[in-house]
């Protein structure tokens, strides 16, 4: 490490001393009601605080050093160049925040130019990356918890006092976050202290001794109050000190998860955060009510927030503590989920090392000379994906590992030389009809035979993606489906999954349904699926878009066509 970067190292916990005396300074002036005694105060505090903006300026002096103009970017990989672009292209956390035209704020094209996609927070909704739930196990068991855990009474209790506090009116912004903090170091012992992010001050950070943010806070007095939006502010503080130059050790090491805390007035919600390849945060639980709501199972919700937050905060604490003395790895594995193993069928742990991504939730990778997909689903049918497997009409499932937060990882052999449907030159229609048949034949429906799901390669066809797939009268359409597809008739968000439907004509009865259900256009024009009997020919011939057929169609549970999904990403992912 340079002597540069290690006295970045050293001015962040500096920093965090500085303002921790400058804010008890600050305190002792308010509360002080001797009008001698209340002028000392003010100096000590304005002293104090000269001192940390002093430490600030120095810090920011040598980050300009380490990434402007005179920096060398080609020695940096990727991940250091996206480090390097966000720390270049970002302004003050508050400024990006903020709901309006300026150049600084997230909603201007030109900052999300300058920031080429290196921060995803979902806003807007493209800005989407693989989720923080796959890329780090805590912050998945923080989503996991504040869905599913059952509070202690010490949760219970914590929850109502919060409540009770939070319910209050408080004359300004900071004197809600001087009872945040108190409330949370009582009942936590984690001191969350304002620190020095890049241009900004936080409301409350956990630092570890390595210099790595595990926690922070930002606090609003109430909900619109500041002008911003506080899950992008907490955001951008996280994203602005993992790729801070003073972090690349712990960068080198770990994707930087971060916990984060968003109270606005009587409200709370938590994120996580994490820098892959870009800095990515997701939400990981609603806006849950602060409010005293004694008979409302809402405050369960809130207990259910604290609970997580009880046994989030000392494993990301004690995670930074175990990287001390680890081996780096390599910076490509880094951009990739957490899971790198899977049991395959004899019971034996194999590893495995990412090689490529696909989209956001699916990848390449290898085991040994084995090429494997790896993808990541809230649900899998692996019965109907293994009768396909052993049909010939599907690859390999090799492994299926249940993960944290209702993720699934899916492994599977990797067809050589395969294409999806819509790029294969020949298309082998009866091999396809043959692959449905025997899917259909042992009780199964797929539910999503598009063709981004058919691979084929040479004269050979391959079901893949048996995420919506189940036994025929069980299975059913998941909801929120694409407004995009151009679903065929009948399916539709939670409705079952049928092989066999009823043949409709093109009436205008039957478009008007179509667009109420949200699987149409006002402009587009609808054509009518053809009988079964076309459809075989017909599949030899672009385009699927409009192919499908009729109540002895095998092709009827799903609609045959090429099409992107909301994201942008090919649809070999789920949904």
């Amino acid at each position: 490490m340079d002597a540069v970067t290690k006295r970045l190292e050293q001015l962040d916990k500096e920093i965090a001393i500085a303002s921790t005396k400058a804010d008890n300074a600050q305190q002792a002036y308010r509360s002080e009601r001797d009008p001698q005694q209340e002028v000392k105060a003010n100096q000590i505090w304005q002293d104090l605080r000269a001192d940390k903006e002093a430490l600030i300026a120095e810090r920011m002096a040598l980050e300009a050093k380490l990434t402007g103009p005179g920096a060398s970017a080609e020695a940096l990989d990727d991940r250091e160049r996206n480090a390097s672009r966000l720390q270049k292209g970002m302004p003050a956390a508050s400024s990006y925040s903020r709901a309006d035209a300026t150049d600084d704020s997230w909603m201007s094209s030109r900052m999300q130019r300058k920031l080429g996609g290196t921060l995803l927070h979902h806003r807007p909704a493209s800005a989407l990356g693989t989720p923080v739930a796959l890329m780090d196990p805590i912050l998945a068991q923080v989503a996991e918890d504040c869905e599913k855990a059952q509070p202690t009474a010490a949760d219970c209790r914590f929850a109502a006092q919060v409540a009770t506090d939070m319910s209050e009116g408080y004359r300004d912004e900071d004197a809600r976050v001087e009872v945040m903090q108190r409330l949370l170091l009582e009942e936590y012992g984690q001191s969350f202290i304002r620190m020095s992010i890049s241009k900004g001050i936080t409301d409350g950070s956990l630092l570890h001794r390595s210099g790595a943010l595990y926690g922070n806070m930002e606090v609003k007095n109430e909900v619109g109050a500041g002008g911003g939006s506080i899950h992008v502010q907490n955001a951008a503080y996280a994203a602005l000190h993992a790729t801070g130059p003073g972090r690349k050790s712990v960068r080198d090491r770990c994707v930087c998860p971060t916990l984060l805390l968003e109270v606005a007035g009587p409200n709370l919600s938590l994120s996580g955060a994490v820098f892959s390849n870009v800095a990515v945060c997701d939400p990981l639980s609603p806006m849950v009510s602060l409010l005293w709501l004694p008979h409302s199972p809402l405050m369960l919700q809130a207990a259910r927030c604290f609970a997580a937050i009880r046994r989030a905060l000392p494993a990301l604490d004690h995670f930074y503590d175990s990287l001390e003395g680890q081996q780096q790895p390599p910076s490509r594995q880094l951009e990739y989920p957490y899971p790198c193993s899977f049991m395959d069928g004899r019971g034996s742990e194999v590893h495995f090392r990412y090689t490529g991504m696909l989209n956001r939730l699916v990848f390449t990778a290898t085991a040994g000379e084995q090429q494997l997909v790896i993808k990541f689903t809230r649900s899998y049918s692996a019965a109907a994906h293994r009768t396909a497997h052993a049909a010939g009409f599907a690859p390999a499932l090799l492994g299926l590992r249940e993960l944290t937060d209702s993720w699934l990882m899916v492994v599977m052999q990797q067809v050589a030389d395969a294409v999806i449907w819509s790029e294969a030159m020949d298309k082998p229609a009866a091999g396809l009809a043959d692959a449905v048949r025997a899917l259909h034949a042992a009780g199964f429906v797929h539910g999503d035979l598009r063709d981004p799901n058919v691979l084929v390669s040479g004269e050979k066809v391959f079901l893949i993606d048996f995420a919506w797939a189940g036994t025929a009268g069980a299975a059913c359409y998941p909801h929120f489906m694409s407004s995009e597809v151009d679903w065929p008739p009948g399916a539709s968000d939670g409705l079952p999954i049928a092989r066999r439907r009823q043949h409709f004509e093109n009436t205008q009865d039957e478009k008007k349904r179509r667009i109420k259900d949200g699987h149409m256009k006002k402009s587009k024009k609808w054509v009518p699926p053809p009988r079964f009997e076309d459809v075989v020919t017909s599949l030899e011939s672009p385009p699927f878009a409009d192919l499908f057929g009729d109540p002895s169609d095998i092709f009827s549970e799903g609609k045959l066509q090429g099409n992107s999904n909301g994201n942008g990403n090919k649809r070999f992912q789920s949904r």
